[in-house]
């Protein structure tokens, strides 16, 4: 998970694991953290590459494929305000930060993981302000614990590669497992993870992993689970 905190390198040290965080939920077998140790070997490699070349485009046009992701986002959203859980991006992850802008200024509020134990679901703290981040597992900045927990309505949830279905590879952490979990458990929630188009792959499902309820790529908003219906009441199962 981004977040492993909210998130981990892209290239673990050389002297450390290939996935650095406790076991996933569940404690798959042997054979199966090998295929997915593999799987996200080479879900790095495309994501590192449609990230250069997403980078690599002028920034009007890099401008205009996030206001449009922005736009899908908020056609799936409730009018009146809401809180928005989002993450900060490391490495080659898709950076939420210009959607997070556009959320702000239709009226929704940001908040950001916080890391409190590592067998624990993630903390959401409303950020206000950015200079109120910290420096966190991993190097990873995460809010200063003092400002006010809140419960997300909604969470942008990084990750190495996803499907149509809603399965999820993150970091090998567990850290959403356990928070999607955690937040289900207590009303509504919507899972949207954030992606680059080459990161769209089958992906093996165990009976601990929380499906997303959609998939938000450059090109295309993915509906994931048939009960996470569109304002509208429209079909959501791919919307380009």
């Amino acid at each position: 998970m981004r977040s492993r905190h909210p998130a981990m390198p892209d290239t673990p040290p050389p002297d450390g694991p290939p996935d650095i965080g406790p076991p996933d939920i569940g404690q798959p077998d042997t054979a199966a953290r090998a295929g997915k140790s593999s799987l996200r070997a080479s879900l790095r490699a495309a994501r590192r590459e449609a990230h250069a070349a997403f980078t690599a485009l002028p920034a009007v046009t890099r401008q205009r494929i996030t206001g449009d992701m922005a736009t899908r986002l908020l056609a799936h959203l409730p009018a009146a305000p809401t809180i928005i859980a989002s993450y900060r991006a490391v490495a080659s992850e898709l950076d939420p930060a210009p959607i997070e802008a556009v959320l702000r200024d239709h009226g929704h509020s940001i908040a950001l993981p916080r890391i409190t134990r590592p067998d624990q679901a993630l903390a959401f703290h409303r950020l206000d302000d950015p200079a109120r981040l910290i420096p966190g597992p991993h190097d990873i900045a995460e809010p200063d614990p003092s400002l006010p927990v809140v419960r997300p309505a909604v969470l942008l949830v990084p990750l190495v590669g996803a499907d149509t279905a809603g399965h999820r590879l993150g970091q090998g952490g567990g850290y959403y497992d356990r928070t999607l979990a955690s937040l289900r458990a207590t009303g509504p929630v919507l899972a949207l993870g954030l992606a680059y188009d080459a990161q769209i792959t089958p992906i093996p499902a165990e009976p601990h992993d929380q499906p997303l309820d959609a998939v938000l790529t450059p090109t295309c908003w993915i509906g994931c689970r048939p009960d996470t219906a569109r304002p509208d009441n429209e079909d959501n199962t791919l919307d380009r």
